[in-house]
């Protein structure tokens, strides 16, 4: 696994099979690419944490649905947990603020 920092726009395309420029259309440069890809994983992981959770429940019976959600996004979903780990353990988020 390679780190943010030696992830460059063009290594991203050759791996996606499209040209740097089609990247470039939808995003400024690299940091815009990975800024707008966490917004969208934290996004999808939000929804399926509050996902089914029944509000007429108790406040500790939601919590456990909650964390089941949780759970099972991070089973499911492997690759975008790492993704928002590796995120939340760079300098990035605090650029972003």
């Amino acid at each position: 696994m390679i780190g943010f920092s030696d992830t460059s726009i063009s290594k991203i395309a050759k791996r996606a099979s499209v040209s740097a420029a089609t990247i470039y259309i939808y995003h400024e440069n690299n940091e815009d690419l990975l800024y707008k890809t966490y917004l969208k994983i934290k996004g999808k992981m939000s929804e399926k944490m509050f996902q089914g959770v029944d509000h007429t429940r108790t406040v500790y019976e939601r919590f456990e649905a909650i964390i089941r959600n949780y759970v099972d996004f991070i089973q499911s979903f492997k690759d975008y947990f790492l993704f928002l780990e590796q995120i939340m353990n760079s300098p990035l988020p605090q650029k972003w603020c």
